[in-house]
């Protein structure tokens, strides 16, 4: 009995195994396997089991006369790279084996494919003396396709998964030889679509086209370039409000509104909320948002609570003009005019909770600050 199933053995089955005179069992399945069965094989007539299941062999496939006519034998073929004409002999006689397990061979390795969103593809397959072709999908029993290929004209998340091609001859009855393709269907690649400062200059957006994942250990692929110097990206979040914008703070805020930036990112492991790595670009060109004047006007307002539930108070040395409230989509949703005094009240329980920018004029400045609605 020789016994080397689900061995880390591969190569070659050796053809003096086969000679060896009392060999009654040869159980060789399910291991690393390749090439053709010895034709020493059609010496080892005593066999009583003969399994090379599941490995990678492939043709010619000689037959074996088991001496016993077969009935206390027990053979199994299944799951290896052979065609419909090898299988045929053994198939021709199965009925006169104790036990003939051959539900299936391969036709190749298994594929697998990582398509983009939108993108078009086209599995094909050919299969000697194949005569009906069916594809299923996720082991669904009602076939997507009877044809010898399968296409999918653009990609979404939905078509993720894995697909089988079994192939059918009315040369072998109830058997087929199969291929299987897994998809990793739908994956976005992340492109920067554009970059503004924050109107105080400490913050760039970085806006995507699609939702991404936390960027939080990316801030140092990040450079940042301001009138020709580069500044250092302290960290990376995702922005509360918009999924598809990460939010850089720089070491040195952009200066002024006559400023300079770009900004550039390193092939790191940034990735959409669904994978798919982000390229490296830039130097694109950071839109810049900084008011003069925001940091000495910063000084003398308070504006509190924040976050706000229903009036947000706003305070400060000077007599406030004019209050604007602005989505990050650049909407201003609230507006308060030729207010003339330098404590406000403000009732915002109107507007819906998320992430805004509120801008306080006075003395023709600006400040712009962050504010959080519950």
């Amino acid at each position: 009995e020789l016994n080397f199933q689900q061995s880390y053995l591969g190569g070659e089955i050796p053809a003096e195994l086969f000679n060896l005179p009392s060999l009654t069992k040869a159980y060789l399945h399910q291991s690393g396997f390749t090439g053709s069965v010895p034709e020493t094989v059609t010496n080892a007539t005593q066999l009583v089991r003969f399994y090379i299941h599941e490995n990678k062999l492939e043709g010619p496939l000689p037959v074996v006369e088991f001496d016993n006519g077969g009935a206390d034998t027990k053979v199994n073929l299944m799951g290896n790279f052979f065609t419909f004409e090898e299988v045929k002999p053994y198939h021709d006689i199965k009925s006169s084996f104790a036990g003939f397990t051959d539900d299936y061979q391969l036709a190749k390795e298994t594929e697998e494919v990582t398509a983009d969103m939108g993108s078009s593809l086209t599995w094909s397959l050919t299969v000697e003396g194949g005569e009906a072709y069916s594809w299923f999908k996720d082991n669904i029993e009602v076939p997507v396709s009877t044809e010898d290929s399968y296409s999918i004209g653009s990609v979404s998340a939905e078509d993720q998964g894995v697909y089988v091609c079994k192939v059918q001859s009315s040369l072998v009855p109830n058997f087929d030889i199969r291929a299987t393709y897994i998809l990793n269907g739908g994956t976005v690649i992340p492109a920067i679509e554009s970059a503004y400062s924050s109107e105080d200059g400490n913050t760039v957006h970085a806006a995507f086209n699609f939702e991404m994942a936390d960027p939080s250990e990316e801030a140092a692929n990040f450079v940042a370039i301001i009138n020709g110097d580069t500044v250092q990206v302290t960290s990376a979040t995702l922005s509360e409000s918009d999924a598809n914008v990460i939010e850089l703070v720089l070491a040195t805020a952009i200066p002024d509104k006559d400023a300079t930036a770009t900004l550039s990112y390193a092939l790191g492991a940034l990735e959409g909320s669904t994978g798919g790595t982000v390229a490296a670009f830039g130097p694109i060109d950071i839109t810049n948002n900084v008011i003069t004047g925001v940091n000495d006007l910063k000084l003398k307002m308070n504006i509190y609570p924040n976050p706000v539930a229903d009036v947000l108070l706003v305070s400060g040395q000077s007599n406030i003009d004019k209050i604007s409230i602005i989505d990050f989509s650049g909407k201003t949703v609230m507006q308060f005019n030729n207010l003339n005094n330098n404590n406000v009240s403000l009732p915002v329980q109107s507007i819906k909770s998320g992430i805004y920018l509120i801008k306080i004029e006075s003395n023709k400045k600006q400040l712009v600050q962050k504010i959080i609605k519950k």
